[in-house]
């Protein structure tokens, strides 16, 4: 299977199978790509999308990850996983030298805990309706160097 990752472009917007329903999807993604303190990437499993991946960098060596899986993404679950894995520890951790990485999991969402900690990272804490929803979500952070048990 060949992985290919590049920088989202807008005419990769309008195409994208999004997994979940999202209202804002496109404006969205324009207004992340012409964000000078985001990275947005899309990610292919031959030549089909899998995910687009985002990072907002909230400060040097630190940011807020994000992620849209596309709807086939569950057709792939473990090269889902070790791709995300290998952009997290080998792009963002090991060449972009980021110390610090962070992401929040709607608390009612165990799919999305367990996925977490899978990719590494360690519950922090609660924010407290933190969602456009007013659902709590948890704060998941992932810190390089740092192995929690």
């Amino acid at each position: 299977m060949e992985v290919n990752l590049k920088y989202l472009e807008e005419s990769d917007i309008d195409t994208f199978p999004c997994k979940f329903r999202y209202e804002t999807f496109k404006s969205d993604m324009r207004y992340s790509i012409a964000c000078e303190n985001r990275d947005v990437m899309l990610v292919k499993l031959d030549d089909k999308p899998l995910m687009i991946m985002g990072v907002n960098y909230l400060q040097p060596g630190m940011g807020d990850l994000w992620l849209i899986a596309a709807e086939n993404s569950d057709l792939f679950p473990i090269q889902f996983v070790k791709i995300t894995k290998t952009i997290i520890d080998g792009c963002l951790f090991a060449e972009r030298k980021m110390r610090r990485l962070q992401f929040y999991v709607k608390n009612t969402w165990k799919q999305g805990h367990k996925w977490a900690k899978i990719l590494g990272f360690y519950q922090e804490g609660i924010a407290q309706a933190y969602g456009a929803d007013f659902e709590d979500y948890a704060c998941y952070a992932k810190v390089r160097g740092i192995m929690w048990a």
